[in-house]
């Protein structure tokens, strides 16, 4: 059985927070695992696309890849339900929950909080690129399930995982909480 441990929560006590940064990560686990509770505070950005966020490891702004797939309903530009598919190569971020939909938002949905998990697999270990995983998924008027996956590279690719930041366009509102956790197999 695995042993799990709170590192840190960091809950929002104001609306338009648009960036988030954990406090020094400690190096006695073997992996991290982020539960977070989001909802957007303005559901339209930039393209049309509904509330989402970003991660950047670091600080570091040096390229990410990523990949996202997502279904719900609607999700078609005409309406229609379906899934969606989505990839990132050599961005300055990773899209950890970004495709469209991916994270209620006011005013359409203004009781709901959309719910995600990343796993950062061996963050500490400077020998490969650090990569994650991710899970979310919101009830709503536009509900949606989805899964990603993605990795570092470039001048942050090996380095071991010190701080988490994440990011928003459009800022979160209030009661958006950040949970990270360390993993570790059970001795």
């Amino acid at each position: 059985m695995a042993v799990i441990e709170a590192i840190e929560t960091i809950y929002l006590e104001a609306d338009a927070v648009t960036s988030v940064t954990t406090g020094t990560i400690p190096s006695t686990y073997e992996h991290l695992q982020v539960r977070i509770s989001l909802r957007s505070l303005d559901g339209v950005v930039a393209g049309g696309a509904y509330g989402n966020f970003k991660l950047r490891m670091n600080g570091e702004t040096d390229t990410y890849d990523m990949f996202t797939m997502q279904g719900g309903d609607p999700l078609g530009p005409d309406g229609s339900t379906g899934v969606s598919v989505y990839k990132y190569a050599g961005d300055n971020y990773l899209f950890s929950g970004y495709a469209p939909r991916s994270l209620p938002a006011d005013p359409q949905d203004s009781a709901n909080y959309g719910g995600f998990i990343i796993d950062i697999l061996d963050y500490r270990n400077t020998n490969k690129n650090t990569t994650t995983m991710t899970l979310w998924g919101h009830t709503g008027t536009e509900p949606s399930v989805g899964f990603g996956g993605g990795s570092t590279r470039g001048d942050l690719g090996t380095d071991a995982i010190t701080t988490l930041t994440f990011l928003s366009n459009e800022g979160w509102n209030r009661g958006s909480q950040f949970t990270v956790y360390g993993l570790n197999s059970a001795n």
